[in-house]
């Protein structure tokens, strides 16, 4: 008995576990995939978001210079304003901006079709005119539009 009390003083006893067992790395692994499962399409949907709000900041940047051309020359132009041909593309290429006119150079409309990765956005193409008038390509709800062009959450 002595023998034994002995031993594990000076640290011959039975062998310590040291790292970490399989039970223990699978629930951190299930902790992991729980928290990517809700991260990963929360940023995805916060990035697609963004991208519409560059689209719809060029949309407005694009509307305001036509209209300064309209007060000179009394006509809208499609090549000025930076349109290449009547497009610009969103300085993040998410988004092509094309510009149409209306009623012999009278009147515009802008529209901003998404490009690559952003084609899943629930907004669609977003458009505006030079009354003012926005629309999405997804719906003519009033809801919609405004949530789509204020940058929220929209449920397809």
């Amino acid at each position: 008995m002595d023998f034994d009390r002995d031993r594990n003083r000076r640290g011959m006893g039975p062998p310590r576990q040291r790292g970490i067992t399989l039970i223990e790395l699978m629930i951190v692994m299930v902790i992991v995939a729980i928290l990517g499962s809700i991260a990963v399409p929360s940023y995805r949907d916060y990035v697609l978001r963004s991208n519409r709000m560059e689209a719809i900041n060029q949309l407005l940047e694009t509307a305001a210079c036509q209209e300064r051309i309209y007060i000179k020359f009394n006509e809208y132009d499609d090549s000025r304003c930076d349109l290449a041909g009547g497009n610009i593309t969103t300085p993040n290429g998410k988004y092509v901006v094309a510009m149409t006119e209306t009623n012999a150079a009278q009147g515009f409309s802008l529209t901003a079709a998404p490009q690559g990765g952003q084609t899943s956005d629930s907004c669609g193409s977003l458009s505006l005119t030079d009354a003012g008038v926005r629309s999405v390509s997804v719906s003519t709800a009033d809801a919609v539009i405004d949530d789509c062009f204020r940058g929220k959450k929209v449920s397809p």
